[in-house]
């Protein structure tokens, strides 16, 4: 017996880049967790894929993208149009990665009734933790996302989530 070695795992990132996120600094606490999150699986040694969304997807990070290139590509995210998940995920979960998946969603989860359905389905299909983190969240949102994906983290101070999202990654993210 002893203690349980966590098995190799990867990284899929989902950012959340729609016109809601230019408020109340959503996009820069956004952009800095991605960073984190990005930096944490480098540093890991894990394979990590990274997508803005909006209405559209924009890949940032692919399993093979140079350390440099994929932090740079998280530092130029920018705030831009409606939001729609569904296709975010279905972009993430299409690349055969090793081991088990962590999808990260950092949003402030503004979505439409068919998304959350779209998500819902998408999420049945797919067998990795998926943990959504939500940018200053109300209550309704909150629940319309763990009705979707189960627990919701909320990051109404970025800076005191920073450390335990570091922590949480340096669990999961370890090789055997």
């Amino acid at each position: 017996m002893g203690q349980e070695r966590p098995a190799p795992t990867h990284l899929r990132l989902a950012v959340d880049i729609s016109a809601s996120m230019y408020t109340a600094e959503r996009m820069a606490h956004a952009r800095r967790m991605a960073f984190i999150c990005v930096r944490a699986a480098q540093l890991a040694g894990v394979p990590v894929v990274a997508v803005a969304f909006d209405h559209q997807v924009h890949p940032l990070v692919g399993p093979k993208t140079l350390a440099q290139t994929a932090l740079n590509a998280v530092a130029g995210m920018r705030p831009l149009g409606d939001t729609a998940l569904s296709p975010a995920l279905r972009a993430l979960w299409k690349h055969a990665l090793p081991g088990k998946s962590l999808t990260i969603i950092l949003t402030d989860g503004q979505l439409a009734a068919m998304d959350y359905r779209l998500c819902r389905e998408l999420k049945e299909q797919h067998d990795g933790q998926v943990v959504p983190i939500l940018l200053h969240p109300n209550e309704q949102i909150r629940t319309q996302y763990e009705q979707t994906f189960g627990r919701c983290v909320r990051m109404d101070d970025p800076a005191q989530l920073t450390d335990h999202v570091v922590s949480f990654l340096r669990g999961k993210l370890k090789r055997v």
